[in-house]
């Protein structure tokens, strides 16, 4: 019953396979973009990722009641591309550098989400704090966003 993690997981596997694809020699995509000249493979690949930032983005607003570890991780993702999409699009490798600083402040962060979800109360003298953003409903939330009820 998670949709949301089935979609995320889905689109970013879809991702990196059609990365793979466009920086493979065997698949020809980026030397061909190249022989275009010009701007063509940088342009490319900037458009690329604005679909990933379009994407990224509208993942983002679904975590805005789930937890702030997904919040946070999905706003650090979406600048991120915005950081690579502009370097592709601008040039300038300071850009591009920037958001690959800004991709491994990503991966801290998802690693400390996937921390605070297997350590838990169950299994460890201490818990990571990951507050949840659910509505006040009345109901008594987890740490995830969910209910005791699982819903």
């Amino acid at each position: 019953n998670n949709t949301f993690g089935a979609t995320a997981f889905s689109s970013f596997g879809g991702f990196w396979m059609s990365y793979a694809v466009i920086i493979s020699p065997g698949f020809d995509v980026l030397p061909t973009l190249k022989e275009a000249g010009g701007t063509a493979a940088a342009h490319g690949i900037g458009i690329f990722l604005m679909g990933w930032v379009i994407m990224t983005f509208i993942l983002f607003l679904a975590t805005l009641r789930t937890n702030l570890g997904l919040c946070l991780l999905f706003a650090f993702l979406d600048i991120t591309f915005i950081l690579l999409c502009a370097g592709e699009w601008t040039g300038v490798h300071n850009v591009t550098k920037a958001g690959g600083y800004f991709g491994l402040f990503t991966a801290l962060i998802a690693w400390y989400i996937a921390a605070s979800d297997l350590i838990t109360r169950d299994n460890s003298v201490f818990t990571l704090p990951n507050p949840s953003l659910a509505r006040n409903t009345g109901r008594n939330h987890l740490e995830d966003g969910k209910t005791e009820d699982g819903n």
